[in-house]
């Protein structure tokens, strides 16, 4: 009985603070968040560039016909209380015009007095219709990039960010940080430095170099015209599947790295720390490896 008692003592506490862990999750499920909104409409004539300067932004990038630029930005603050989403809202810049002969668009919060920080969650939305042949620079952190069918000069900067793009030809250039890379019908000059994100690519086709650094690469579909792909890798895993090898030349470098590769290449040192590997298809279009202390792994 007496272990009985000291058990039901010891457990009781325990029950106590699990309840109220409990109920303060529950009353925190159950709190709504008011969402208040600001939206702004401007249109351009066509411009030859476009540079967007985002925080915390979902921007989406459509192509049509017309010969101008039409920007919809969405300003967004959520917070329990109403009033305080309102007031903080405010603190939300933007900037939105044409400056030496290019399009300028900015999003930025704006704190003239620290004591009053802000306590909203902010987000902002780009909309964005252009000509396809606008040359676009693009800069954001914590938010998503997603655009189509652009045929001059795409360069993106981006920290903790997911980007999408597809049909992209001309000069395409992606420098992440944290983040995500999804490409599809890649026709371009492409030139990616990741850290510390995952890159898919499919239907690739054109000049490409790849530098990675703690993250996944996966590349399926090469298509015409592809030309070159280089790819150098640090604690990287790297997939290359379904790719054929009857017209390709692949050069192969493994430093403390695992190969996972069909029969049909030929290892040229067998090293425990470094391994090189080549399938030699002269006067081929050529896809060059260095992968160090990560994994390589192609299948036909």
């Amino acid at each position: 009985m007496k272990k009985n008692r000291q058990n039901i003592r010891l457990i009781l506490p325990f029950l106590q603070l699990s309840f109220i862990v409990f109920l303060a999750f529950n009353l925190n499920a159950q709190t709504t968040l008011q969402v208040v909104t600001k939206v702004i409409e401007k249109s351009f004539s066509a411009q030859p560039i476009l540079e967007i300067e985002a925080e915390k932004a979902a921007i989406y990038i459509e192509i049509w016909d017309k010969a101008e630029v039409k920007v919809s930005l969405e300003l967004a603050a959520k917070h329990p209380d109403k009033k305080i989403a309102v007031t903080d809202l405010e603190m939300m810049k933007y900037v939105i015009e044409k400056i030496g002969g290019k399009l300028f668009l900015k999003n930025y919060l704006a704190i003239e007095n620290l004591k009053n920080k802000p306590n909203s969650n902010f987000k902002a939305k780009y909309t964005i219709f252009l000509p396809k042949n606008t040359a676009l620079n693009i800069k954001n952190s914590f938010g998503k990039i997603y655009a189509k069918a652009l045929t001059n000069k795409l360069n993106i900067k981006a920290d903790f960010c997911k980007i999408e793009l597809e049909d992209i030809t001309g000069e395409l250039k992606l420098n992440t940080h944290y983040g995500e890379v999804i490409l599809n019908e890649i026709n371009a000059t492409l030139s990616i430095n990741t850290d510390r994100s995952d890159v898919m690519i499919s239907n690739l086709a054109g000049e490409s170099k790849i530098n990675s650094s703690f993250g996944n690469i996966n590349i399926t579909s090469l298509t015409k015209p592809f030309k070159k792909l280089e790819i150098i890798a640090n604690k990287a895993d790297l997939k290359l599947i379904g790719l054929s090898f009857k017209n390709k030349n692949y050069a192969i470098e493994s430093s403390n790295s695992t190969l996972k590769l069909p029969l049909d290449f030929s290892i040229t040192s067998r090293k425990e720390t470094h391994k090189t590997a080549i399938l030699s298809n002269p006067n081929q279009a050529k896809i060059t490896i260095k992968n160090t202390f990560g994994s390589t792994t192609i299948e036909f």
